[in-house]
């Protein structure tokens, strides 16, 4: 069977980090949250014998 696209296998890894960091003045608060995001995706093709051609 031909098919459109390649068989492939994807790996995901993120990681969160988050903190909140409050400052007074009086009686007034403010509360910065800065906040860091790491992703990493790899695919790996496999069977490109059954990928059919793009053309028609």
């Amino acid at each position: 069977m031909q098919r459109p696209f390649p068989d492939n296998t994807t790996t995901r890894l993120g990681v969160f980090a988050e903190d909140a960091i409050t400052l007074r003045a009086g009686s007034q608060r403010l509360v910065l949250t800065p906040g860091l995001r790491i992703e990493r995706v790899q695919s790996r093709l496999r069977h490109l014998a059954n990928m059919g051609s793009a053309l028609p």
